[in-house]
Formats: C-alpha cells, structure tokens, sequence
C-alpha cells in the first residue's frame, strides 16, 4: 500500500495540526471539565488529548489557551478561527486554521484495517468496492474510504447542516499522489459538492483531511 502524504501535507500551510497524548492533557477550563464531567475515564481522557491537541494548534496559530466548549457534539472555536479534532486508539490530532484562509476543515484518524470486510456494504459504493478488489488491500482501502467520508462529513457539517450517510458520499483515491476526491450526491451548494482532500499512512494509523479555502471577495 502506498504511504500516500505526509501529515504536514494534508492541508495548505495556513493550516496547523497537533498532537497529543495520554502523558500530555494538560489542564481542562471549567467549562470543558463540566461537559466531560460524569463520562468515561476512556472518554475523558480523549476530550482532554483533543482539547490539549487543539489548544496546541491554536497556539501554532498565535492563539494561545483557548477554551473550546461544546455546541452540540462539535467544539466551539474561538472567533476567526475554525479546527477539527480526532482520536483513535493510539492517536489524537487536531488541525486548526483562521477563517480568513480556510473555511472549513475536516480532519479523521483512524487505526489502518479499521474496517472489516463484514462493513464494506454498509460503507462503500459499489463503485468503490469494485475499486477496493483491483486495488487488492481490502481492509486498508475501505479504512481508507470511510476515513475520507469521516473527513469530509466533518468538513461539510459545519457550512450546511447536512446529515450524511455512507451512500451520500463516493470517493475516488489515487493511491500514489495521496489525494481522493468525495463527491456529494446529497443536497449540497454547487462550490461543496465536490471535495478534495489528501490522506497520509504512518505505521499502525491513517489520517485523512479535507479543507475548503476561503472564498475571497471579487
């Protein structure tokens, strides 16, 4: 299997990514720590790495110790700015950008051969899963697949609302150049329903991430 990008190559370089880990959380606002406040150890410890993760890439960006509440299931960013976080075992990264360069970013990690042949119906096309038989890395290409969906509904969530499912949403990889292009079948403005994004392999994880420049005025 191609290793695709690298990390730093997922995103234009207006776009900061970091990553953080169980010996690195750092501290909670009160705020963060009365939504998390009752949960799992297991899912505290992952809000606190994507809080800590995403305090860093702010930071990156001059920004430093943003407190990030909930609206919803998704993080609150700061004023001017926009992120994405994600977590899987072994893994918690998260990518942040201002407004003014990016207007939505998508970003998901996830444990290479995630997905099982039992969920390739439930996850791929049929076109995709005839792609995944030529390309012969069944387990690793529909990780793959649904990592970029997982991106790309993130990305999209946030300007439109839309609720995608798997079926709304087929993907083309090119597996050497490290990009896959999501079309959009579900409703969606003519400027989102194609989406590029770019994908990375390193060692036991996968991270996909999709980004939608600013538009500038004319």
């Amino acid at each position: 299997m191609p290793a695709g990008a690298k990390r730093s190559e997922l995103f234009p370089p207006s776009v900061a990514l970091a990553e953080a880990d169980a010996s690195d959380l750092g501290v909670l606002s009160p705020v963060e720590e009365e939504e998390v406040k009752g949960a799992t150890p297991r899912r505290q410890e992952e809000f606190r790495a994507g809080r800590a993760a995403a305090r860093a890439a702010l930071a990156a960006l001059g920004y430093p110790d943003a407190v990030l509440p909930r609206v919803g299931r998704r993080p609150l960013w700061p004023s001017g700015f926009v992120g994405s976080i994600s977590h899987c075992p072994g893994l918690c990264v998260a990518a942040a950008a201002r407004e003014r360069d990016v207007e939505a970013i998508g970003l998901d990690v996830e444990v290479r051969r995630r997905v099982r042949p039992r969920l390739h119906d439930k996850v791929c096309t049929p076109a995709e899963q005839a792609w995944m038989a030529a390309s012969g890395h069944s387990e690793e290409t529909a990780t793959l697949l649904f990592s970029a969906k997982e991106a790309t509904y993130k990305c999209l969530n946030p300007l439109t609302g839309a609720r995608l499912a798997f079926g709304d949403v087929e993907v083309a990889v090119d597996l050497e150049a490290g990009t896959f292009v999501a079309a959009i079948s579900a409703a969606a403005p003519p400027n989102l329903s194609r989406l590029v994004g770019r994908f990375a392999f390193e060692d036991d994880h996968l991270l996909t991430g999709v980004a939608v420049p600013a538009r500038r005025a004319p």
